[in-house]
């Protein structure tokens, strides 16, 4: 009886594991415009990111335009959380971590950058990870992480982690 209490306990730790929340992580280089105008690159991708991303630019000062000071370019990235390691050198191959662990759970991602027309130089970038839970759509996270990207900092600020 005991047994079986003890068990009980440890299928409910690892159940209320697997629904945890993961707070995302945001990590920012460069400082944000505070004015001008931008454009986003390519036309046919992530457009339903498109709004969050102009709203937060509007709230920062930049509007959009066909001659940009600013090009705007997002991506969205879905990877295992967990990957397997090999030990290929040894008497007998030999996995420490199966690869089969990081198929479950995926980190979903979007990163944001600002280059200059002009120059081309990258201003600003700024990424943002979460572990999703199981059977979720990259989708239900991506909209959700765009929100609060684009944070303005000091400008002897050069890189942040949130």
């Amino acid at each position: 009886m005991h047994t079986i209490l003890k068990l009980a306990a440890v299928l409910a730790i690892f159940g209320s594991a697997g629904c945890a929340t993961h707070e995302p992580v945001v990590t920012s280089h460069g400082v944000l415009p505070q004015a001008g105008t931008y454009r986003f690159l390519g036309e046919e991708g992530l457009p339903h990111l498109r709004s969050p991303i102009a709203k937060q630019l509007a709230e920062l000062g930049l509007e959009q335009s066909n001659t940009p000071d600013y090009l705007v370019q997002i991506g969205a990235s879905e990877r295992p959380a967990t990957v397997g390691a090999l030990v290929p050198h040894s008497e007998r191959q030999q996995w420490l971590r199966s690869p089969s662990l990081g198929t479950r759970r995926t980190v979903h991602g979007v990163t944001v950058s600002l280059t200059e027309r002009t120059t081309g130089r990258e201003v600003y970038r700024s990424v943002v990870e979460v572990r999703a839970g199981r059977h979720k759509e990259a989708s239900e996270d991506l909209e959700r992480l765009v929100a609060g990207m684009l944070i303005p900092r000091d400008s002897t600020d050069r890189s942040t982690t949130r």
